[in-house]
């Protein structure tokens, strides 16, 4: 996956990916669960509110059931909301020392493999763990700055935090090898 140079100067001046559509079919397909419980739940609402013989005790179990369906499936619509909008995100840490044996050496430490790298930006797969299937590590140069971001490789469910791991891996890394401290 090569970036162009659009986008490269959007991810510098937003600290974000790009919306794409593609990314949305892609990535976004995993809401397509908890937003048909939401609707499934609330057809049994309209179903149930429109019965001719009226509230019954086996209705009120159905309301509890329906209304637990729905609560269920707002919580996980806003969770994957919020998963996914953190999988955009660009960490930002500032590092002078622009050598990229150093990088190279760093990423090699972490065994991540590099799939591309120019005098850009760098891109690395981390390796598959049992609860994830390999992430994608973005890591963009912006002079004395670096610009990470991890994200599921394919339309993974739920990751655990697992970009958060993978930056807290990286810059304790570069802490550890004696570069600047990031921001």
């Amino acid at each position: 996956m090569s970036l162009s140079n659009d986008d490269i100067d959007y991810i510098i001046n937003n600290h974000k990916w790009r919306f794409t559509w593609g990314n949305f079919l892609g990535r976004y397909f995993i809401l397509i669960g908890p937003i048909g419980l939401i609707i499934g739940s609330m057809f049994g609402f309209v179903k149930g509110f429109t019965d001719p013989h009226g509230i019954q005790t086996s209705l009120v179990k159905w309301y509890i059931v329906i209304m637990s369906m729905f609560l269920i499936g707002l919580f996980l619509t806003f969770f994957s909301i919020k998963r996914i909008k953190s999988e955009y995100i660009f960490f930002s840490i500032q590092w002078k020392e622009r050598r990229n044996e150093t990088m190279l050496l760093l990423l090699d430490s972490l065994k991540w493999s590099i799939l591309e790298q120019n005098k850009k930006y760098l891109i690395a797969y981390t390796y598959i763990t049992a609860f994830s299937w390999g992430e994608e590590v973005t890591i963009i140069y912006n002079g004395d700055e670096l610009l990470f971001n991890s994200r599921p490789t394919g339309s993974q469910p739920y990751t655990i935090n697992r970009d958060k791991v993978n930056f807290s891996k990286f810059k304790n890394l570069l802490l550890e090898k004696g570069a600047p401290h990031p921001a």
